[in-house]
Formats: structure tokens, sequence, C-alpha cells
């Protein structure tokens, strides 16, 4: 207990053992911010500071008084004031130390995330060597050509195909740019033209871009750049007047650029259905062409080779017998190419091979029409 010396009105205390507290504030809460029911170090700061405001707002508010005890009281309430505020800027200063601390612990983390996050991984390196507009979520199954470029929605944009449409080719129901009656009654006729030319043995294929998007003929390429392009476009109108030479390769280059091809980054190294049509590069749109592997139509070709020996009966290309000798070899397989072409508005074509196909042989991923000995 402190001892109260006595004469006057001015208690003077002396050797007294303040109450625990009394003159320091009790310390601010740990700043765990998020935790329910914790406040933060800032919430708690603010909190001393709205209460030491409010405590001189009450003094000022009191009427002047002259005693002693008064002027005691207020000397004693001034001093706890000011004792309450060294300790708020104490606090404020400990919790810009701690703030600066953490932020120091944080940089380290934060500076190996964002470097985990810069360095791409092996499957976005992949991945980004695949156009843009081949966005996540597309409804058009992923088709690459011998490249491994990987079509996109610009591709298929260009061709005018829909997602229907390639899922059915690729599930090798209906190629692309023909009805599906319009394939069934094809097919059904061609099985006829077999039978009519007593052909059993025939293996009969869909071989081209739409049977597969693009080409498999490792001597065509779409063209890289504008340059390309002229230059293909040129080429396809060589007896054309240089003028109109020059306005046709302007015009194809608009359209190229016109869907994305001459912005950077990835393009497809193959032609793809109707692309060069679209770019005037060919005269033709993308036809269907027909692989057969017979050996009883192949011996026909070989008869009608020794007659007329000076007569070019197979393909320097491909190796097949041509098909314009089909008129010859076997006029109704000939006769159902010429209506379905009338029909499509597309070439139809027939490379005959012996039983072994072609050079490079007979795959089962191949779009396989009619086997061996299935001919109506």
């Amino acid at each position: 207990m402190g001892i109260e010396q006595s004469g006057g009105t001015d208690p003077r205390v002396e050797g007294v053992d303040k109450p625990q507290g009394r003159d320091r504030r009790p310390a601010l809460p740990p700043d765990r911010p998020g935790q329910p029911g914790s406040p933060s170090r800032l919430e708690s700061l603010r909190a001393a500071r709205e209460a030491q405001e409010a405590r001189a707002a009450e003094l000022e508010s009191r009427p002047e008084n002259n005693s002693e005890q008064v002027d005691g009281r207020e000397d004693k309430e001034t001093e706890a004031s000011a004792t309450e505020q060294r300790n708020v800027q104490r606090e404020s200063k400990e919790a810009e130390t701690a703030e600066r601390d953490q932020t120091r612990e944080a940089e380290p983390l934060l500076a190996e995330t964002t470097a985990e996050e810069a360095a791409p991984s092996a499957e976005a390196q992949v991945a980004a060597r695949r156009p843009d507009a081949r966005t996540e979520g597309s409804r058009y199954p992923e088709i690459t050509d011998r490249s491994g470029y990987a079509f996109t929605e610009r591709e298929y944009a260009f061709a005018d195909v829909s997602p229907e449409e390639v899922m059915d080719m690729q599930a090798q129901r209906v190629p692309l740019g023909i009805d599906a009656d319009q394939w069934t009654a094809c097919v059904t006729e061609l099985h006829e033209a077999l039978t009519a030319e007593d052909i059993t043995d025939a293996d009969v294929r869909l071989k081209g871009s739409g049977a597969r998007l693009c080409s498999e003929n490792p001597t065509k390429w779409f063209p890289q750049d504008e340059d390309e392009l002229r230059a293909e476009v040129v080429k396809k109108n060589r007896n054309a007047p240089e003028e109109e030479r020059t306005q046709r390769a302007d015009e194809a280059v608009a359209v190229y650029r016109t869907a994305g091809f001459s912005q950077e980054g990835p393009k497809p190294a193959a032609p793809f259905f109707d692309c060069m049509y679209k770019l005037d590069a060919t005269g033709e749109a993308s036809d269907y062409d027909f692989q057969i592997a017979s050996d009883g139509l192949a011996r026909r070709f070989q008869e009608l080779q020794k007659t007329s020996p000076d007569v070019e009966w197979r393909s320097r290309q491909g190796g097949h017998f041509k098909h314009r000798h089909l008129v010859q070899a076997a006029p109704a397989l000939y006769e159902w190419a010429a209506r379905w072409e009338d029909t499509f508005e597309r070439g139809v074509t027939l490379a005959t091979f012996d039983g072994q196909g072609p050079a490079a042989g007979l795959s089962d991923h191949d779009w396989i029409l009619i086997k061996p000995g299935e001919s109506r």
C-alpha cells in the first residue's frame, strides 16, 4: 500500500506499489490476420488511438477547477495519457518492424513462386508450339499433319467445316464435303460397279484431304508466308497476262491475311481441305482419291500395256495405273467415277495397284471401304 502524506489537499504519493499495468497499457493481442475473433495489429492500434482521443475529449469537456485536487488528478491523467501515447507509438513502430520482417521473409518465397510460374513446364512448351487459335474447350477433335502441327479453329473455319463434319470424317463415317446420304449411295454404287466388272479381290480405300483433313503427299506444302503464296499463285496463272497474275496474287494474299495466316506463329506444313483452291494456288477444289489394290484389275492394265507399250499407263510419282485408262480396263468403274464427280462437283479418281498396294504398303489406319471378297 502507498503512504498518503498529510498537510494539504494535494495528496502526494511516494513509494507506491502501482498496480500492474496501470501506467502501462496492456499489450495488444498478436497480429493473426484471418483468424476468427482475433483483431489484426492495425485494428488494435486503431482502437488504442480512439480510446486516447475519447479520454482527451472527456478532459476538455470538464469545467475548470482550480483546486489542487483537480489539478493533481489532471496532472496524473496527463502523465498517464502521455505514457499511453508513448506506448502506442512504440507498439506502432514494433508493428511496422514486424510487418517489414514478414515482408522480407515472404520475398524469397514470392520470388521462388514467381520463378516457378515463369518457367513453363515441358508440356506447356510443347503446347506453346501450337497456335493459340485452338483454345481449350474447342469442339473440334485434334488432328495433326506430318510435321506434328495440330490444326486449329483457324484452319477449320477456313475450310468451312463444322465440328460434326470433322468428327464424322475422323470416325470414317462421311468424308468432308459430302452429306451422309450421298456418301452411302456413292459406296453402294461402287460395289455395284466392281460386281459389274467381276472384280472380287478389290481392296478399296479412301485417301486425300477429304478423308484425313490434310494431304499426305510429302511434295505438297502449305505456303508459310505471303511470298510463298504469291509464287504459287503466279505459277498457277503463268499463262495469264502479267497484270492479271499480279492482281490475283494480291487478292490471294488478302485472303491469306484475313484468315490469320500472315500472323507470327506456327502454321500447317501440309495443305488442308480446299485451302489451296481458296487461295487461288490451284484450279480445283479438293478431290476424292480412291485407292484400289486388286491383282485382277492390275492384270487388265498389264495386258493393255503389252499391246500399247508407248502409252504411259502408270503414274511416275505414285507408280499406280492412271485413272483415265480405266475407260479401257474397267468401263463400269470409270463411269461410276464420272457420275459422282458431277454429283459432288469435285474430282473423283481411282488409283489402281496390284494386290500388294502401293510401295509404302497398306495401313490398318486407312479408311477401308471395301475388303477383298466384299464386292456385291
